[in-house]
């Protein structure tokens, strides 16, 4: 800020000095246009570029702006800035060297940031130890970036301008941009079904050569990078909690153009509809170099650490590979700010072309997403600021951003995290039964509100023929083993996931019954994914039935609620049956693998203790669970398979030739005694 304030102004006299007085709850609901309107109108003197460089220093506050302004001038000239393409010492020099012993290490503990402050950060070593990101200065060859940039700068013309609706009003990108995904297919989707700040975008175009080319060197850079940042920063050298353990693998990119020094974007968290939690980027700059700010958030319980205020300049210059790590998004806003001054670019002249490369999630497709009351998808977001529900995920509408609409209230609390067997359960009963026999005789509720004891005890009396229940009612159910839903989610021509495999036992279950003679007139299903999708795909499957699909169903009907109680039984029937070949007799009934979720000590303690070290569990886990994968991979035995050559693949084709010859002074390794012994020809 001292750089500002020392600049000469209009003097004003004390009496005639403006009162104002904002509180921070006001400042966030403000545009920022709004409040550069304010500030110029109390600062005739400042230029706009200034007065929103230090709006953006100062967190967005009106008041502390109009404050520092308002202080006596500083004597002298001001203190010269460091140019784009400066170099200067690793902070990291300054730090106190890290001990030999281990290779984990933190980010540096010493908060360097200061209130109204920007740290500038040039090398690698600074960039990594002080923010969620890592920097690799000339990524690609001279060549290759060249060539990129030239093909980007001709697709630049086309870029458009984002336009949205805040706070009621209408307001403009104050950069362009274009969106890319990498076929004509994928191109046609995002216009008709991924909605970006409430409504659909048309102009989605296919990858480029370039970029596509590009893609590739920027996929291998970032899982590099990934297993760096996992193994340098995070606690216990693991992926963080909701982080993806799967290769990261761009699909799709926005390309922005900063078309000179006043071109921007202010502070914001990138959107996670569909790339999940804990979301990597990479971001490739071309051109003129420019400032990438980061400011860390802070619960407004911590309001007053100064990092909360302090940002941070990333310096990016041409050819320059950012990667914003899994921390980035939920817990850190970036920007890139108005400059100055900028040195032209001798390809790009005045310009900045940024490329996104971004990890797309299929299990996030739009298809399996809520849908708000607008019938639109639903926004992904992450709780940031409210200290008690810091982390959590939501969903909710934003049909509010798009001019004209108005939005509505949905609210839903988004959960990320699932394990064991899956049981779907159906049950059917005359309809005059439905609500008197379920739920007044027998008090059929809620499954998660019941207790084990009481649900077993309503599934006893329906097997009972003694019971009304067994009179009037049938019931089945679908059991999908962990082995079964993880060969389907792994199989090779193409992912088979968790709602597909829903729908379709769901499909099964009813045409049991159907099969059976039974005349069903109407269906209630709880939902597995957005109801009124859910609901259309089973009506064109049973065009003649009467479907209702809800939210929260077996809450809200009877026959659901007994379906699910009956499924639940057999869940817990099914995991009884499976840790029956783990029981210890000093556990008297205690089940040691807990609860089956990632947050119990208990589930991941016993995963670590009863690993194979090739082969894993049994039928209990699922291996695609992102704990149980993360496990195989970082604690099982390597092995080694020496396939058949490919002309060895006919009707003479021997069991021996998957076999090879260990040679002397080779070790056994854990192939070769899968079954106690040494596995050699003459076993077979």
């Amino acid at each position: 800020m001292e750089a500002f304030i020392s600049r000469k102004r209009r003097k004003l006299a004390p009496e005639a000095a403006p009162s104002l007085k904002t509180t921070d709850e006001d400042d966030d609901r403000e545009s920022t246009d709004f409040k550069l309107a304010v500030l110029e109108s109390l600062h005739p003197d400042w230029s706009r570029e200034l007065l929103l460089d230090s709006l953006l220093a100062c967190d967005g506050s009106v008041e502390r702006v109009s404050e520092a302004l308002l202080l006596p001038a500083k004597t002298g000239p001001p203190p010269r800035r460091p140019a784009i393409n400066g170099q200067q010492s690793s902070l990291v020099s300054y730090a106190r060297p890290a001990s030999s012993g281990g290779t984990a290490r933190s980010p540096l503990k010493k908060v360097l940031t200061q209130k109204g402050k920007t740290l500038h950060l040039f090398t690698p070593e600074d960039v990594e130890a002080h923010t969620p990101c890592s920097i690799i200065h000339n990524f690609l060859p001279q060549d290759v970036a060249g060539a990129l940039l030239r093909e980007l700068l001709a697709e630049a013309p086309s870029f458009t301008k984002d336009t949205f609706q805040l706070f009621d009003r209408t307001v403009e990108s104050p950069h362009s941009m274009r969106f890319y995904v990498d076929s004509l297919g994928e191109a046609q989707e995002q216009k008709t079904k991924y909605v970006y700040n409430g409504s659909y975008i048309s102009d989605v175009a296919q990858t480029t050569p370039e970029m596509l080319k590009v893609s590739a060197l920027v996929r291998a850079a970032v899982n590099e990078e990934i297993q760096h940042r996992t193994r340098r920063f995070h606690p216990d050298g693991r992926k963080l909690k909701f982080q993806s353990p799967e290769k990261w693998q761009p699909n799709a990119s926005f390309v922005n153009s900063y078309d000179g020094p006043k071109e921007s974007v202010g502070y914001h968290s990138d959107q996670l509809t569909y790339l999940g939690p804990r979301a990597v980027i990479g971001s490739l700059s071309l051109g003129v170099a420019r400032e990438f700010r980061v400011r860390r958030i802070v619960p407004k319980v911590d309001a007053p650490s100064a990092d909360s205020q302090g940002q941070i300049a990333i310096h990016l210059p041409h050819n320059s590979l950012l990667v914003m790590h899994a921390e980035m998004q939920e817990e850190w806003k970036h920007s890139v700010a108005p400059a100055q001054a900028i040195d032209p670019h001798p390809l790009a002249g005045n310009k900045r072309l940024n490329v996104t490369y971004r990890c797309y999630k299929e299990y996030l497709h739009p298809n399996y997403t809520p849908r708000c009351k607008c019938d639109v998808p639903a926004v992904l977001r992450c709780v940031q600021k409210r200290a008690a529900t810091r982390g959590r995920y939501m969903w909710m509408c934003h049909s509010g951003y798009t001019p004209g609409q108005t939005g509505c209230s949905y609210f839903e609390w988004a959960a990320f995290d699932d394990d064991g067997p899956m049981v779907y359960g159906l049950f059917y009963l005359p309809l005059p039964l439905h609500h008197s026999l379920l739920a007044q005789t027998h008090h059929f509720d809620d499954s998660k509100v019941l207790t084990p004891t009481v649900r077993s005890d309503l599934v006893s009396t329906l097997c009972s023929p003694s019971t009304d229940l067994y009179q009037h009612c049938g019931w089945a159910t679908r059991t999908m083993s962990a082995r079964d839903i993880t060969a389907a989610q792994l199989r090779a021509n193409g992912a088979y996931n968790l709602n597909a495999q829903a729908m379709d036992a769901t499909i099964d279950l009813i045409q049991q019954v159907l099969d059976q003679g039974v005349n069903v007139r109407e269906v209630y299903i709880d939902t597995i994914g957005p109801p009124a999708t859910y609901q259309k795909k089973l009506e064109r499957v049973f065009p003649s039935l009467q479907v209702t699909v809800a939210k929260k169903a077996d809450s809200l009907y009877p026959c659901v609620s007994a379906a699910s109680v009956c499924a639940k039984v057999t869940r817990d029937a099914a995991l009884d049956v499976l840790y029956s070949t783990y029981a210890r007799p000093e556990e008297q009934g205690v089940v040691a693998w807990g609860s089956g979720y990632p947050s119990d000590a208990r589930c991941t303690s016993w995963l670590k203790g009863n690993m194979h070290p090739l082969f894993g569990w049994g039928n209990e886990c699922r291996f695609s669970w992102g704990t149980a994968k993360e496990l195989l991979e970082s604690k099982g035995a390597p092995c080694r398979m020496d396939w058949p050559k490919p002309e060895e693949d006919g009707d003479n084709m021997k069991l021996t030739g998957f076999l090879t010859e260990a040679e002397e002074e080779e070790k056994e390794d854990g192939m070769a005694t899968w079954f106690g012994r040494r596995v050699a020809a003459e076993v077979f």
